[in-house]
């Protein structure tokens, strides 16, 4: 799970070379918005769906 957000980390610091300040924000809104879906979800697996058969 870690390599494949070291993946989108890797692939967003590549569409950042080259770009410009307004395209930045927009990459960087977009990663962000991917890394809190991200949290959400851990969140979600860890606490709330939680097995209960015993």
């Amino acid at each position: 799970m870690e390599l494949v957000a070291l993946g989108y980390f890797g692939v967003v610091m590549l569409l950042l070379r080259g770009t410009t300040p307004a395209q930045k924000r927009r990459i960087c809104g977009t990663f962000a918005a991917l890394v809190a879906i991200f949290m959400i979800g851990l969140f979600y697996r860890f606490t709330i769906k939680q097995d209960h058969s015993e």
